[in-house]
């Protein structure tokens, strides 16, 4: 079962994507670091 979670920043629902994909993807630790401070960034 795949649920759709509820956001209303646009650019937050971006950013989570991203970041899920590169962890997922297992990519580079600096890019999935560089990824969650971004989002931290833009939730303050």
């Amino acid at each position: 079962m795949n649920s759709t979670p509820i956001v209303y920043d646009y650019r937050v629902e971006q950013k989570i994507l991203s970041l899920s994909n590169a962890v997922l993807s297992e990519k580079d630790e600096t890019l999935c670091s560089e990824l969650l401070l971004s989002l931290a960034d833009s939730l303050f």
